[in-house]
């Protein structure tokens, strides 16, 4: 028990932790408790479970890295899945009594990566998370110059409307990681590599590896019956040719295409 929640029941309060993260145009938030929703500042924090090491200030960045542990269902952790995101991920953490009018901030950062652990009893995903401080002092690239499309697939860069392509279906057979779906006819191969499938029932959420027609490879198993429905999104290799006729997104697309292949300083030219 911290001393904050041993004052708390001293004084008997029931202490709560808020977590804010924020991507893009999107917050996700969450209370570190079981049980209802907590509203504050008229925002609802979903009941997730959540699990951080300890809070650390120094002149030491390196020491001052926070871990939260959570589900790697979970919608934040979701996204780390095919990588970090194109921006940073802002987080804050409120902690304070129930009921009170104001909580005030006892950490806020960014969350700069994701690993992912499965056990027999869980699959958890730790966010690796260091203050704004850090970030201040770091110089470094920010972008790189790359054929390939640097953007987060449906992310404000990218401009893909996700609601646009995404594809309702049914489980037609269930085999693990494998799952055959009622998928339209001629549904190109790899259409859904690193795109992601969601539960309708309750939201769960895993990385697809690939697909074959209507065959789809999930990044791990996942427990689902005949009928059962579900939400596709496609993926994308971030390509050029992948941009334009999966996504007609061509005005959008971030990478540099004509970077020579070869370097005219080695290779004959001509």
């Amino acid at each position: 028990m911290s001393l904050f929640s041993g004052v708390a029941a001293f004084l008997g309060e029931a202490p709560i932790e808020l977590y804010r993260f924020e991507l893009g145009g999107e917050t996700y938030r969450y209370a570190a408790t079981s049980g209802e929703p907590y509203v504050y500042n008229g925002e609802m924090y979903t009941p997730e479970y959540l699990v951080r090491g300890g809070l650390h200030f120094s002149n030491d960045f390196a020491k001052d890295v926070l871990t939260i542990t959570l589900p790697a269902t979970n919608a934040v952790a979701a996204l780390f899945f095919s990588g970090t995101p194109e921006y940073a991920m802002r987080l804050k953490v409120f902690r304070g009594v129930r009921g009170a009018s104001d909580l005030p901030a006892v950490w806020s950062g960014t969350v700069n990566g994701a690993s992912f652990s499965f056990s027999e009893n869980a699959y958890t995903c730790d966010l690796s998370c260091e203050p704004l401080a850090a970030r201040m002092e770091r110089s470094g690239l920010i972008r790189n110059y790359q054929i390939n499309c640097p953007h987060t697939l449906y992310g404000p860069h990218c401009r893909v409307d996700r609601t646009a392509h995404r594809l309702e279906a049914l489980i037609s057979e269930s085999a693990g990681s494998t799952l055959t779906l009622s998928l339209p006819s001629g549904t190109e191969d790899g259409r859904f590599a690193g795109g992601q499938l969601i539960t309708a029932a309750d939201g769960r959420r895993r990385y697809v590896m690939g697909n074959a027609a209507n065959v789809l490879t999930l990044e791990r198993p996942l427990l689902l019956q005949k009928g059962d429905a579900v939400t596709l999104y496609p993926g994308c290799d971030k390509s050029w040719a992948c941009c334009v006729s999966r996504f007609a997104n061509g005005l959008n697309f971030g990478g540099h295409r004509w970077i020579p292949t070869e370097n005219p300083f080695v290779s004959p030219i001509g």
